[in-house]
């Protein structure tokens, strides 16, 4: 017999969009509706007829009484336990990301404490990658973008899982949408297009890293960057493959029932133990291979190089970095072009500020910005 839920806490845990939103994901219809009191859901099934009376105030009296009805109805209805439906109420309209962790024994249900607050961290992590994949991809992230910072505040921690030892992330969706097939994918919530840019992107590892063993080469790592593989993401499955006990890692997800999915995504991406270990060195060549946002490059210009006539020119200005001297190649509109020629006659210093890139054996600025001479050399 399976158990019943009766605590008026965890039923008025239920918010009314929830559970009408399940409802509707699962085939019932709404006969009647009181606003702002109740609406009536009707289902037929096997000739006969199912009934769900559904209050729309938490605060009226009766909601928990109300909830558990609705819980026991769903639960004859579909064949499955109170509990079982209840979690898929409570994430109707939020996508859930999964991930059973094991300790150093196979099959326990608990890890140590150090072990656990790191997979948090990292999982953190994971999802902060996904979120910015989802902004813009990029090798590596130093800076996070306002959009995802915000999107960070609103994801929860959910509770543990029976099953080894499963953690949970529910990125909550609005409530509200278009009506069925008039929302487009421009229409997406940021938070639907980053958990899709997690999944695709941790699809993408694995396909990658496969690749890359058999290559040897990095080099389908750093082609996966465009489809949401970074060195955040990297760094964050392989910490989380720490916290498994150097076993694989499997991510579920499980999508909001309010809003289907845009395109077809993996329900669960298995890395291997394998993966991982790639993954690791993966972080450190996409990081070394990603250009330093709002770099400031300083020094002496040591060529400059452009086509007959006064447009734009190339300079490389020599500067001390990473412990070296180093040549950064600059392209330069005509009038900093200019300023560049005339600090190489004077024998001054210049200084430029954009995104520093490797370029073969040299360095490149891209996107340079307030180029200006500083003082003599």
């Amino acid at each position: 017999m399976h158990a019943q839920i009766r605590d008026a806490e965890v039923l008025c845990g239920i918010a009314p969009h929830d559970l009408s939103g399940y409802l509707r994901a699962t085939g019932w219809r709404q006969a009647a509706l009181r606003e702002g009191i109740s609406a009536t859901w009707l289902r037929a099934v096997d000739e006969a007829e199912y009934e769900v009376l559904q209050p729309l105030d938490r605060e009226v009296r009766g909601y928990a009484a109300r909830l558990a009805e609705a819980l026991a109805t769903l639960a004859v209805l579909e064949r499955r336990s109170q509990l079982a439906v209840y979690r898929d109420v409570v994430s109707a309209t939020e996508d859930v990301v999964r991930v059973p962790l094991g300790g150093d024994t196979p099959g326990s249900d608990s890890i140590t404490l150090v072990q656990g607050a790191l997979a948090v961290e990292n999982l953190r992590a994971l999802v902060e990658a996904g979120a910015c994949a989802a902004a813009g991809p990029r090798a590596n992230y130093t800076r996070k973008p306002d959009q995802v910072v915000n999107y960070m505040a609103q994801v929860r921690l959910g509770q543990t899982e029976i099953g080894s030892f499963v953690l949970t992330v529910a990125s909550p969706l609005p409530p509200l949408r278009q009506p069925p097939g008039q929302d487009t994918d421009a229409d997406l919530p940021f938070a639907r297009r980053a958990v899709e840019a997690l999944a695709s992107a941790v699809d993408a590892l694995r396909v990658a890293a496969s690749t890359a063993l058999a290559t040897n080469c990095a080099e389908p790592i750093e082609r996966a960057v465009p489809r949401g593989v970074s060195a955040n993401l990297c760094q964050a499955v392989a910490g989380l493959g720490q916290s498994n006990a150097g076993r694989g890692l499997d991510l579920r997800f499980s999508w909001a029932r309010t809003w289907a999915p845009s395109r077809e995504l993996p329900a669960s991406v298995r890395l291997s133990a394998d993966t991982l270990r790639v993954a690791a060195d993966a972080a450190t060549i996409l990081r070394e291979r990603a250009p330093r946002e709002a770099c400031e490059v300083t020094g002496p210009v040591v060529k400059l190089s452009r086509e007959e006539g006064a447009g734009p020119g190339t300079v490389v200005i020599k500067t001390y970095l990473d412990g070296q001297w180093r040549s950064v190649q600059v392209l330069l509109s005509a009038d900093s072009y200019q300023q560049a020629i005339d600090a190489h006659k004077s024998g001054c210093l210049v200084a430029c500020v954009g995104d520093l890139a490797k370029d073969g054996r040299g360095y490149a600025l891209r996107h340079p910005r307030d180029f200006a001479m500083v003082a003599e050399a």
